[in-house]
């Protein structure tokens, strides 16, 4: 770091661990008092929902500061989510497990151990676990990053390159919402040159909640300058719940995953949930046999799904496809693949960068709305779609990086960068990632299609269990109709045995004159022929006997429900009857119904 980097001011940063909306405005005030009412402040929030694409994520301002001065080998590298980061690793340990002992699986537990040891690795350890340097192979396999790769250039950055170092510590920073992993400690100390942050607290009036927030409320806002020391690690386990739209969520990883794969075609995680996904919606064991011919020939599994489609429809030749590819049975997935691709590449290199990015991205929103039998609301998707061309405009015209400049003799580089900043702004979101709620309970009831676990998908299915019910394949409509279906017949199956139970208990059989009401007992299975025809014998009489008891009582019974009803009663003498035949009661039908269901 030169001189001129060692006499910049030091950066104050403003820690609010909150984000109440009512009183956001007042804290702004106070912070830009303390500031003497500067320009070069920047908002950051810790952690957002998925569908909020209004805040911006202090790891999102990280990864636009390396994008901006081009610290990545490729301008094509894309960034992994933070649950992205753990199902890489989670496939990456299966693999090494199945490697040694046949079983391709992954505890929670051993993809913590890796996560650790590949931390350790990342701050200069020379441990060589086979876990991470698997994880490590993939990432340079699918040209991605992590946040906490991330992390590390941009800390080499700030200490390495005085450009970054002045672009980053000229500003000042409020930094608001829940603290919920040591990830923002770790960030923040690259921002401070020394240790200390300004904690923000407010104090508001009691009543404050029921009266909204009326004219002239006192709201209480002062400054304490700690230092990083004193915040307090964050320990499991800490609320997971960031509200926001499941549908949302569920838009926005998709979306991110078509652009990743149109960025970057090595991202497998990127390509798998595209593909599972309504657009394509491949099927478990066509994915298999891609990734077992991407393995065979040593090819991106994009770019092997491409070369196979492209080989068959050139026809006869030295490029025909083969004609006992393992992939011929599922042509028709993976051509709905390309053409898609195709027609989003042909846009990106043949429109205006805005124009491009526009129909690029309705495109993508018409073809999941035209996906049948997900019934996925026009509502939700048109209001994600505004929010994501307002985006895009934004981040068009105030986000300038360094590489949309360089290689301009490439077509669409312009709108790739664009595309490539929206991936970022969906990929950092959230920091956090409940490890039990991913791998072990990833299905949420209320989204129309469940993106699969990864894990599963990536598996080789098991042909003994036959054809397997993938949940992620079916729409919500279709799995609450067999729920309700299988509530229906355990019912039935329910009834039927409550029946058995009652017609074997109600035989009567007479004894010398008087009746015993002992259940009738089934013999076993290994009766004789001989004692099987005395078997029947007696039940055929006792069948006889227990008829004529039935049909004596029904004769001397009374017809309860008639005279509850009032139509059994005759009528009296003199007054006429004015109900017509086959007429019956007002509330006939609700008690026969009533008595129906019983």
């Amino acid at each position: 770091m030169t001189g001129n980097a060692m006499h910049l001011p030091e950066p104050q940063v403003f820690l609010w661990l909150t984000d109440d909306v009512s009183v956001h405005a007042s804290v702004q005030n106070c912070v830009r008092e303390k500031l003497g009412n500067v320009d070069n402040l920047v908002e950051l929030c810790t952690e957002c929902a998925a569908d909020d694409l209004t805040s911006r994520t202090l790891f999102g301002f990280i990864l636009d500061t390396l994008r901006r001065f081009s610290r990545f080998t490729n301008w094509r590298t894309t960034a992994l989510s933070v649950n992205e980061h753990y199902q890489a690793l989670q496939l990456c340990t299966a693999r090494v497990n199945y490697n040694g002992k046949a079983n391709f699986a992954a505890t929670a537990v051993e993809v913590i151990c890796a996560h650790n040891k590949y931390k350790r690795i990342l701050n200069g350890s020379t441990d060589t676990d086979e876990y991470v340097q698997e994880y490590l192979s993939f990432l340079r396999h699918s040209n991605a990053v992590n946040q906490w790769e991330v992390l590390e250039k941009f800390r080499e950055a700030v200490e390495n390159y005085e450009v970054v170092c002045n672009f980053v510590r000229r500003k000042n920073y409020l930094v608001y919402g829940p603290c919920r992993t040591n990830f923002l400690k770790e960030c923040l100390k690259v921002l401070l040159r020394g240790n200390t942050v300004q904690r923000v607290h407010v104090e508001v009036p009691l009543d404050m909640s029921l009266n909204g927030n009326p004219e002239g409320t006192t709201i209480d806002v002062h400054l304490e300058q700690i230092t990083l020391g004193t915040l307090p690690d964050v320990n499991e386990p800490v609320d997971d719940h960031l509200p926001s739209s499941r549908t949302g969520e569920y838009l926005a990883c998709i979306i991110n995953a078509i652009i990743r794969v149109l960025l970057n075609s090595r991202d497998e995680l990127a390509l798998a949930t595209t593909m599972a996904s309504p657009l394509i919606q491949l099927p478990h064991d066509a994915f298999t046999e891609l990734k077992r011919v991407s393995l065979q020939k040593s090819m991106p599994m994009c770019q092997c799904a491409i070369s196979c489609i492209v080989r068959l429809r050139l026809g006869g030749g030295a490029s025909a496809a083969d004609d006992d590819s393992p992939l011929r049975p599922y042509i028709c997935g993976l051509a709905e693949f390309v053409d898609l691709l195709h027609k989003l590449q042909t846009l990106i290199e043949e429109e205006k960068a805005d124009d491009a990015v526009k129909k690029v991205i309705g495109i993508i929103i018409a073809r999941i709305r035209k996906s049948t039998g997900f019934g996925l609301k026009w509502e939700c998707l048109l209001s994600f779609k505004n929010k994501l061309l307002s985006l895009a405009a934004v981040l068009s015209s105030t986000f300038d990086p360094a590489d949309k400049q360089e290689s301009t003799n490439i077509a669409g580089k312009e709108a790739m960068c664009t595309l490539r900043n929206i991936s970022d702004f969906l990929s950092t979101r959230q920091i956090y990632c409940n490890l039990s709620t991913l791998f072990y309970f990833p299905k949420h009831e209320g989204t129309p299609l469940n993106v699969p676990a990864m894990l599963a998908y990536f598996k080789t299915p098991d042909p003994d269990l036959g054809k397997i019910d993938e949940e992620w394949d079916r729409p919500l409509s279709a799995r609450i109709e067999e729920l309700k279906k299988g509530k229906r017949m355990s019912a039935f199956h329910m009834t039927s045995d409550v029946e058995g139970q009652h017609e074997e208990t109600s035989c009567v059989t007479k004894v010398c004159g008087t009746e015993s009401t002992e259940p009738k007992r089934i013999k076993p299975a290994d009766t004789t022929p001989k004692r099987m025809d005395v078997e029947m014998t007696n039940t055929t009489e006792n069948n006889k006997q227990y008829n004529d008891t039935k049909l004596r009582s029904k004769a001397v019974k009374r017809s309860i429900l008639s005279e509850f009803n009032g139509v059994a009663k005759k009528p009296r003498q003199g007054v006429k009857n004015t109900k017509k035949k086959g007429e019956k009661s007002s509330n006939q039908k609700a008690i026969t119904t009533f008595f129906m269901k019983q």
